[in-house]
């Protein structure tokens, strides 16, 4: 998988890599590996601010398991039966990366 080699050559160097995924159960599965993986590895924009879910939502494909890093996650995605695409968030990334 390109990114676990990618996150082991810039945690290799030295960097602290940051990583952000969708808000389902698919992104949620992904960060508990790498988090495994990578003790060092910093979740970017991967909470819940409050005004997430007026972005756009499409139903969870099925229950996510847990969020190791972040248990309330997971409670609202379940909550509220949504998941939020990347696409959906993107300005804020970009704005992220501006500052």
């Amino acid at each position: 998988m390109a990114v676990m080699h990618l996150l082991t050559a810039l945690t290799f160097e030295g960097y602290r890599p940051r990583y952000h995924d969708e808000f389902d159960g698919g992104g949620i599965h992904i960060v508990n590996v790498l988090c495994k993986v990578f003790p060092y590895l910093m979740l970017w924009c991967f909470t819940v601010p409050d005004d997430l879910w007026k972005r756009g939502t499409r139903s969870l494909d099925g229950p996510p398991g847990p969020a190791v890093w972040y248990s309330e996650l997971v409670t609202v995605m379940n909550e509220r039966g949504a998941a939020v695409d990347e696409e959906l968030i993107l300005d804020d990334l970009l704005n992220d990366l501006r500052s």
